[in-house]
């Protein structure tokens, strides 16, 4: 029993850095591994970026963390995406952001993005996901909520905006 319980106080620390990380190596990585954890497929696109399969439903992905709440930057990057793709297949494709802002305060405290971002994510319908949302989606699959874990992927798919 103890060996279980170490193991699995193991697996939550390696996700606590999706509250503290910023960077694409740092905070990009353990995003994408919690995705697979909670059920969704990643996979690198032929046009480049990364894209994920959340419960049917493919969507492109970007990740920003900042000491400072999200700027424009990763709208930046999704809309470029998002028009390459309109004009390659003739649909517009889903979109989610990831992002930890501000990620040095606590996350209950956090004010993750600046109000423009959210407004381009509502504007062009796609979320905008903080990570310790995905955190804790992690945590309720290491526990078995696997009602808890598929809200948040509905989330994900359906929201336009802050995911709250």
């Amino acid at each position: 029993a103890l060996a279980d319980a170490e193991a699995s106080l193991d697996e939550l620390a390696k996700y606590q850095r999706l509250l503290w990380q910023e960077g694409a190596l740092g905070l990009e990585d353990v995003v994408l591994d919690a995705l697979r954890l909670i059920g969704c497929t990643v996979y690198t696109s032929q046009e480049g970026g990364v894209q994920a399969r959340i419960d049917g439903t493919n969507v492109l992905i970007e990740v920003e963390g900042s000491e400072q709440p999200v700027d424009l930057a990763p709208h930046y990057r999704l809309r470029e995406r998002v028009e390459a793709a309109l004009a390659k297949r003739g649909e517009t494709p889903r979109g989610v952001v990831f992002v930890n802002g501000e990620r040095l305060r606590d996350p209950a405290q956090r004010r993750h993005v600046v109000d423009a971002l959210r407004t381009a994510a509502e504007t062009m319908r796609y979320a905008l996901a903080p990570t310790p949302g995905l955190y804790d989606a992690v945590v309720a699959q290491l526990s078995g909520d696997t009602e808890a874990v598929e809200a948040y992927r509905r989330a994900l798919v359906t929201t336009d905006g802050l995911i709250a």
